[in-house]
């Protein structure tokens, strides 16, 4: 190396580790990956590819070491030329590595050959790298910036292809309860879709969510892809929203886009309900604007869409309009501490007396009609487990520890700017809306994922945007390298877990086998309704989307609503379910194919499966029996036994 020039002899380590990282990355990816390609070609074609880019990069590692300086001079000489290129060009190169990781995972071309997750990351690496060299943007100075902005647009994309690539007409469930979530949604606007003797009832009281996924039942029928189409918009188009419009005062435009991709990264790390990002960006709407009034119009609306979403999340928007007030209003203010205060009350009241008045029955009576709180709590899913293997306390300090830091930073070093209170504050909303999250998250059911810590998530994310709000300018250069490297983990950590994951869903069953399938449910289900009641305790979107039909209703029983009272033990509900049984009321049930094997915890939601054995499945089977599974399609029909024998019901 050479010694007459200290920072060139560092760039070239730093260039140099970096290939062999690379180099690290890619094998391990390709080594993990060939026993697992679709075809003895494709393994073949694995092991070329790699082979001539480590012959490559093996050269330029031997040509570092051989001639002092001459990787990083090949570098400097590389991205000059880069530079160079005329900015339509690179307007276009930048959307094609942008979009092509989303394509192939949207396509599906990816599978069977890119089928390893650290050989899907060592392929979008160079991505990255062309995309901070081609990034469009003159506000963006310096390639550090281009390649986070790069490498965020890179994970957005592939988020959207990832979830549209559930999109899809297949008629049955993707997943333990899909399908029979778009019943659910269907009974806020589209009861006239059913026939039923009875008038239906909406059993989970969060009109404010299940509507929102289900408004399009208000405007006519469209197919179920269309309703797939739209659950996968909710998924990243609310934080999206919530992301730009409480960063609207965060540095230029492309820096802002940055800073809201970024968000939609993050706060998929729960991942977070459209219901609760929806009243935050209502919040955020107006955040900036002077008049009281105006924000506390906009509090109140938020916190009643929120307050009939979810009964938990009653206070959140008030906790955030009191934040928001106490960080950018509060200062400003001459006069006495009560007269300072008192808009930052106003605003807590706004938001927080709509929610609390949409939850008011709840509140008086929360045993009658909040089933989650007779549900057991299961501390051990805070620790690394078989459900969640991080755990939820490690899970979440790798997801946003980075974040709290900094967050934690900005507001220590700035006390010439943030009082006692302000701290006070913040720490008692942060520390409350952890509590509640750790709490929810050992409920049984939860802890599989960090969504339970959701209004802890989104009040962090907002905290920051508004202290970068306040510094007027997003400077991090001017930060502490200490505080940079945080930056980096920050944007990093949600970026890479997205390019790090396997997305697509499994394959289907071909277009005969679902055919076939539903031939044969519509025959059993025309024969059973004739002589009494068939229960769709499962794949009630069948009926919803019109895959059966002229079939009547049965309301009651639903799969998810029994888990849930099966999971709270509540053996009251269960007395009208088991006489129902005996009685052998039901002609004919469709539902998953049923087990009563018991399990440890050394098994992924043991208790939630033990508590479905004991409650339903045991009861159910002693009664019935099965006459088909159709295991391609995950459907049980079960039809009266002849000779029950003695059950023992819990």
């Amino acid at each position: 190396m050479n010694t007459s020039n200290p920072d060139g002899e560092k760039r070239e380590r730093l260039i140099l580790g970096a290939i062999c990282a690379y180099i690290a990355i890619m094998s391990y990816g390709v080594f993990r990956a060939v026993p697992l390609a679709g075809t003895p070609r494709q393994a073949v074609f694995l092991k070329i590819g790699w082979g001539a880019v480590l012959l490559g990069l093996l050269a330029l590692v031997l040509l570092g070491l051989l001639r002092k300086g001459a990787v990083s001079n090949l570098m400097r000489k590389a991205l000059s030329f880069a530079l160079e290129i005329p900015l339509a060009i690179k307007a276009v190169l930048f959307l094609v590595v942008t979009v092509l990781p989303g394509a192939l995972v949207y396509s599906g071309m990816d599978r069977g050959l890119l089928t390893d997750d650290w050989l899907m990351l060592s392929l979008i690496l160079p991505l990255v790298g062309v995309g901070a060299i081609t990034a469009p943007f003159k506000q963006l100075e310096n390639l550090a910036g281009r390649a986070a902005f790069s490498a965020l647009s890179i994970a957005f994309v592939l988020l959207v292809a990832a979830q549209f690539s559930l999109v899809n007409d297949y008629p049955f469930s993707i997943g333990w309860s899909e399908g029979n979530r778009f019943y659910d949604y269907s009974l806020v606007f589209g009861r006239r879709l059913y026939q039923s003797a009875t008038e239906l009832e909406f059993p989970y009281g969060a009109p404010g969510r299940y509507g929102l996924w289900g408004i399009w039942f208000l405007f006519g029928e469209f197919p179920i892809e269309f309703h797939r189409a739209w659950n996968a918009v909710l998924w990243f188009l609310p934080s999206l929203l919530f992301g730009w419009f409480a960063a609207q005062r965060i540095g230029a435009w492309p820096v802002r886009l940055g800073i809201t991709l970024w968000v939609v990264l993050f706060l998929d790390q729960g991942p977070i309900y459209a219901p609760l990002l929806i009243a935050a960006t209502l919040v955020a709407l107006p955040m900036h604007h002077r008049s009281l009034w105006v924000r506390a119009l906009f509090l109140a609306l938020a916190g009643w869409y929120v307050g009939l979403s979810r009964w938990t999340w009653a206070i959140v928007s008030g906790a955030w309009g009191g934040l928001i007030d106490l960080y950018l209003y509060y200062p400003k203010r001459t006069g006495n501490l009560l007269k300072r205060l008192l808009p930052v009350v106003l605003a807590g009241l706004a938001g927080v007396t709509p929610g609390i008045l949409a939850n008011l029955n709840r509140i008086l009576a929360p045993q009658e009609t909040t089933l989650s709180l007779s549900q057991p709590l299961l501390w051990y899913r805070l620790f690394p487990n078989s459900t969640y293997q991080p755990g939820i306390l490690l899970g979440l300090l790798i997801a946003a520890g980075p974040l709290i830091i900094l967050a934690a930073w900005f507001l220590v070093s700035r006390r010439d700017r943030l009082d006692g209170l302000q701290l006070l504050a913040t720490s008692a909303v942060l520390a409350a809306f952890l509590a509640a999250g750790l709490v929810a998250s050992t409920k049984i059911g939860g802890g599989s994922n960090l969504h339970n810590l959701d209004m802890f998530l989104v009040t962090l994310t907002l905290l920051v945007l508004v202290l970068l709000a306040k510094e007027g300018q997003f400077a991090p250069q001017r930060w502490p390298i200490v505080m940079q490297a945080l930056l980096l983990l920050v944007i990093t950590i949600p970026a890479i877990r997205i390019m790090n994951a396997s997305v697509l869903p499994d394959p289907l069953p071909d277009t005969a086998t679902i055919k076939e399938s539903l031939e044969r449910i519509e025959a059993q289900v025309d024969l059973a309704q004739k002589s009494g009641d068939v229960l769709f305790m499962d794949q009630r979107q069948l009926l919803t989307f019109g895959f059966i039909k002229d079939t009547e209703l049965v309301d009651s029983y639903e799969k998810k609503y029994l888990m849930d009272q099966a999971m709270a033990g509540n053996s009251e509900y269960f007395e009208a379910f088991y006489e129902d049984l005996k009685n052998l009321r039901f002609t004919l049930i469709v539902s998953e194919p049923l087990f009563t094997r018991l399990q440890d915890t050394s098994v992924s939601f043991a208790e939630e499966n033990n508590a479905w054995v004991t409650w339903v499945s045991e009861p159910i089977l002693c009664f019935y029996r099965h006459k088909s599974t159709l295991r391609e399609v995950g459907v049980q029909l079960l039809v009266p036994r002849e000779q029950p024998a003695n059950c023992q019901l819990p």
